[in-house]
This record gives structure tokens, C-alpha cells and sequence, in this order.
């Protein structure tokens, strides 16, 4: 199995990169932490490859983020919008299995949720919403803040993330 820095000197166009990536950290056990450690000197843009393939494989198996939620919450922070959307998708993908940590990423997904990048706007909803549907001590808190976003928010896309979770939350 090729190591994480050896996937990224490949030439490998970005989606393969991707799907390697993931398939290495679904795949070997020691890929995970291959990738953490890669992760703290890595660039910007290979950064955002290892979140991006974090959150593919989060889809399917959210515990294997577990030991990479640290820096998964840093990154909702970061300047880079690639890295706050990817690091809000592993958010709301592992929202249920973690959900400590999804509290935790609140105070950097709000923040998030009015910034000016459609995408990031996205993200965020749909972490605050997942959420909000797996906490119900913080969906209280959340309910009216999404509430107030979706009749605020003017992009359909994101408003749509709000409204739907809002129908789920009613009931």
C-alpha cells in the first residue's frame, strides 16, 4: 500500500488523488495516522485533499475520522474556503457518532454560516443541521438560529439545507 506522501508525489489528477487517498485511509489501519502526521506539513491544497478524502470516507464509516476530529475542528476555522467546507462535511457526516465533538465545531460552523462563499455557507448548514437532528440538548439552542438563517439566507441551496431540516426537526 503507497503511504500518504507517496500518493500525493503521484500525478495523479485531484479526484484520483482523492479516491486513493480515501481508499488508503479505508484500507490501512496506519493510514490514518500516516495522513495526521503528513497533515501537519502539508500545503494548503494538500490539506484540503486530506479533509476531502476524509469526508468521502466518512460518508460510509464516520469512526474513522476519530482520531483526525482535532484537526477537523481547526479547520472549520481556516482562511482557505476549501477547508472550512471540507471540514464542516466531516462535521456533519460524523454529527451522530461524535456528537461531542459536533458541538464543539458550533461557535467556527456559525461563524461560517454568514460568511460571503456560497459553499461555505452550504457546509456550515448542513453541519449545524445534522447537528441539530442528532443533539436534542443542542437542537433547543440551534432550532432558532436556523430558523433565523432560513428566512435570511438568500441562496436557494442553502436555504433549502435549513428548510428541510426544519421539516425533519418539527416533528
Amino acid at each position: 500500500m503507497s503511504t500518504i506522501a507517496d500518493i500525493f508525489k503521484s500525478k495523479s489528477k485531484p479526484k484520483e488523488l482523492i479516491e486513493r487517498l480515501a481508499e488508503a485511509l479505508t484500507t490501512d489501519k496506519k493510514a490514518i495516522r500516516e495522513m495526521i502526521e503528513f497533515y501537519g506539513g502539508a500545503k494548503a491544497v494538500e490539506r484540503s485533499r486530506c479533509l476531502e478524502a476524509l469526508e468521502l470516507v466518512t460518508q460510509t464509516d464516520p469512526k474513522l475520522a476519530e482520531p483526525c476530529l482535532e484537526l477537523v475542528l481547526q479547520a472549520i476555522s481556516d482562511k482557505s474556503p476549501a477547508m472550512k467546507r471540507e471540514a464542516s462535511r466531516v462535521i456533519a457526516n460524523t454529527a451522530n457518532t461524535f456528537p461531542e465533538q459536533a458541538v464543539a465545531a458550533i461557535p467556527a460552523l456559525l461563524k461560517n454560516s454568514t460568511d460571503e462563499g456560497t459553499v461555505v455557507r452550504w457546509s456550515a448548514a448542513l453541519a449545524l443541521t445534522e447537528i441539530a437532528k442528532a443533539n436534542p440538548q443542542t437542537r433547543k439552542r440551534l432550532l432558532p438560529i436556523i430558523t433565523d438563517h432560513a428566512d435570511k439566507e438568500e441562496n436557494n441551496g442553502v436555504k433549502n439545507i435549513y428548510v428541510k431540516a426544519l421539516k425533519i426537526l418539527a416533528k
